[in-house]
């Protein structure tokens, strides 16, 4: 005799040996148990089960409860309350064990609960996101900029404390420790995301000396006495922005540096020059 299936996966079997591979264009391994179910009964209407008339029961004569049993009575109801959580596969076998109706209806009540959820959290969803921007895409063109530190050769040299009055860029974070700009050379190399990628993209090619280089130096670094640290920005070829670009690509390594619009860009205008 042909039982009801309990799992998802004996619903899907048993629809697959009528041919169904999906519900309203939908694939069953993505439908829910109850669509599945519903599909189940159209196809195997012999397995839907009858239901039968309710009978009120008669109402029972209740002593009165001592208070032991009352307060017993409550901690019953708060361990069940507090018990543990069904698993996934103990939630599917329970579902389909319900019947058509209490299906349904826990249907209903999942899809009222989701909408007041929607509600109640509408303007953080349809908050607006913003594109976001490194702040050294408008930093990098104020050294450019400063013709007073440009050489013959169309390079530039900084010390620290012109980096810091062009730019106005903070050399401390917000718990007080020295900005990483400031204390790691390898934050101006291309192969860094914010400082060095945007070097790069204008043109440019960067390199630090003086910046300390061990972990106890750079816990005593003092800006307003760095006077060995220097920044030479020097002007690169379009073809050597996309020999720097094109291996530090998103999608082609984990920790991406540049993107593919960036790269198209840059790769554009060598294609005018030619």
């Amino acid at each position: 005799m042909a039982t009801l299936p309990k799992t998802k996966k004996a619903f899907i079997a048993e629809l697959n040996k009528k041919e169904v591979t999906s519900i309203k264009g939908k694939a069953l391994k993505k439908c829910t148990v109850f669509a599945l179910k519903a599909e189940y009964f159209v196809h195997f209407p012999e397995m839907k089960p009858k239901q039968e008339p309710v009978k009120k029961a008669a109402p029972k004569k209740v002593a009165p409860k001592k208070t032991a049993n009352k307060k017993k009575a409550s901690n019953e109801t708060s361990e069940k309350k507090e018990g543990v959580k069904l698993t996934e596969k103990e939630q599917v076998a329970k579902i389909a064990d319900m019947d058509m109706a209490a299906v349904i209806q826990m249907a209903k009540q999942v899809a009222a609960d989701a909408a007041k959820s929607g509600l109640d959290n509408k303007e953080e969803i349809t908050k607006p996101t913003k594109a976001r921007k490194s702040k050294w895409s408008d930093v990098i063109p104020l050294l450019l900029a400063s013709t007073q530190n440009q050489k013959k050769d169309g390079s530039y040299s900084f010390t620290l404390q012109e980096v810091i009055d062009l730019t106005g860029m903070p050399t401390k974070n917000k718990k007080g420790e020295p900005s990483s700009w400031t204390i790691y050379s390898g934050d101006w190399k291309p192969t860094y995301k914010g400082i060095g990628s945007n070097v790069v993209l204008l043109g440019h090619q960067a390199q630090v000396k003086g910046a300390p280089s061990s972990k106890a130096a750079r816990k005593q670094f003092d800006a307003s006495q760095a006077t060995n640290w220097t920044l030479t920005l020097s002007p690169i070829t379009p073809e050597q922005q996309i020999a720097l670009m094109e291996p530090r690509l998103k999608g082609r390594i984990k920790n991406w540096v540049y993107t593919q619009q960036q790269f198209n860009t840059v790769k554009a205008k060598l294609d005018a020059q030619e």
